[in-house]
């Protein structure tokens, strides 16, 4: 079975300014955009793929953009929402990156976020980059600040985390916790664990050096057997 895998980042309200959101963002794009081609998100999206045409990737011409994105109905404008910006790396669907960005928000009921679906086929083009993507999602991170990212299996939707939880509900293949989640968690539960990474913000934790395979009852069973052993299931 061809599986596609998911990035995703989250992070609690975000006081910036426009310039900062830029700033954010564009670090965010360059960062994917140096991992390669497959993750170079040129196009923005559009209601109509086939109309879509390449960005021009420069801070000035994001900041317009986020201005542009400023949730409103009518006249009033809803400032605490976060900013959503949408682009794609292909016009060949099945070679194609999605890249969603929340940012800026300052309501706590809603989440800022990054999103990175992978192109259709997951890792089948990632297989000797494993070590470089678990870099590339660290220094998303770093970038981003989240209190909670990781990455799943598109395909295991049953395990999909709840938008709107501050408490992660599975081990996916890799994680970030931050040190408010950490403390939400249970800092002995994550020290029982292999392959942490403690840092100064949190921690990373990176089940299996392969990714999941929903087809492979072993990495089922493991990732299971490690959210028992946390108390997330």
């Amino acid at each position: 079975m061809v599986q596609s895998f998911c990035m995703v980042l989250w992070c609690g309200p975000q006081k910036m300014s426009t310039s900062d959101m830029a700033d954010v963002s564009y670090k965010i794009i360059k960062t994917l955009k140096e991992f390669g081609e497959e993750l170079d998100h040129k196009y923005l999206k559009v209601h109509k793929k086939k109309d879509a045409k390449e960005f021009d990737f420069t801070k000035e011409n994001l900041e317009k953009l986020i201005e542009k994105s400023i949730n409103k109905e009518g006249k009033v404008l809803f400032n605490d929402l976060p900013r959503r910006l949408g682009f794609f790396s292909s016009m060949n669907e099945d070679k194609s990156s999605g890249l969603s960005i929340g940012i800026g928000g300052t309501n706590p009921a809603l989440n800022n976020s990054v999103t990175i679906s992978l192109p259709y086929g997951g890792f089948s083009g990632f297989a000797d980059r494993k070590s470089d993507f678990y870099n590339l999602f660290k220094n998303l991170v770093s970038i981003f600040k989240p209190y909670f990212a990781f990455v799943y299996n598109n395909f295991n939707k049953q395990l999909a985390e709840d938008f709107w939880s501050n408490k992660p509900t599975y081990v996916h293949w890799l994680n970030f916790y931050s040190n408010a989640t950490i403390d939400i968690i249970g800092k002995k539960r994550i020290e029982s664990l292999d392959n942490v990474e403690w840092v100064k913000s949190g921690c990373f934790i990176k089940l299996q050096d392969e990714p999941i395979d929903i087809e492979n009852p072993e990495h089922l069973l493991l990732q299971k057997r490690v959210s028992e052993q946390m108390e997330l299931i």
